[in-house]
């Protein structure tokens, strides 16, 4: 049920461009995984695994990838990737004190498996920098009040972290506090809180992160 609902995501796509199919594949996964009787480690198993197999589709492949200026073709389609399972988290249907244990297995996913989506050498750190950014901005699509954020950034920043160690990437102590210091720096541009964080709310967010890093 779970590929059928990708696949039928895209059966009107004529484009080859895999910025447009991946996303929507996912997106489509999700809808599936939503549509089922499943308990929220079952989501949450099934979600890491979804994007695990289509990042695998990525490799070889960058030729078909439409990116920005500036950015690494694959980078970009992987953030659009993190963009969409964020946006799509409450079709699964998940407990509210599970959200930030799923965007945890979003970010974990994400990073461990980028040697399967051909993203190697110097590309590594900057993709994994960029995941972060956006990660951060887009946290406000899956939280709706200030104690679930601070749990959910919390998560985010571990998984960040944690998955590090799948990157066969050396220097982690430097890269662990260039990633921290990422997400610091977009906290105040996290979506449909950007007015909304007072000073003190703010500092309590940076130590949630701070000690996660």
């Amino acid at each position: 049920a779970i590929v059928n609902a990708a696949i039928a995501e895209v059966s009107d796509q004529t484009s080859e461009d895999l910025s447009q199919i991946l996303p929507l594949m996912l997106q489509g996964a999700m809808k599936g995984m939503g549509g089922l009787s499943l308990t929220d480690e079952e989501s949450r198993n099934a979600l890491h695994v979804s994007i695990a197999a289509l990042q695998k589709a990525i490799k070889g492949r960058e030729d078909k990838i439409s990116r920005s200026a500036g950015r690494t073709a694959s980078g970009d389609l992987l953030n659009s990737m993190v963009e969409t399972a964020m946006t799509n988290l409450n079709r699964l249907g998940l407990a509210a004190e599970n959200l930030d244990d799923a965007l945890g297995d979003v970010i974990d996913a994400v990073i461990s498996n980028l040697d399967d989506a051909g993203v190697s050498g110097t590309d590594l750190e900057v993709a994994v920098k960029e995941i972060a950014e956006k990660s951060v901005q887009k946290a406000g699509a899956v939280f709706s009040d200030l104690t679930a954020l601070n749990a959910g950034l919390k998560s985010l920043t571990e998984n960040l972290v944690g998955a590090l160690d799948d990157t066969g990437l050396t220097a982690l102590d430097n890269l662990t506090t260039s990633v921290t210091e990422t997400v610091v720096k977009n906290l105040e541009n996290i979506e449909n809180f950007e007015s909304n964080i007072s000073e003190f709310e703010f500092e309590s967010l940076v130590g949630e992160v701070t000690s996660s890093g």
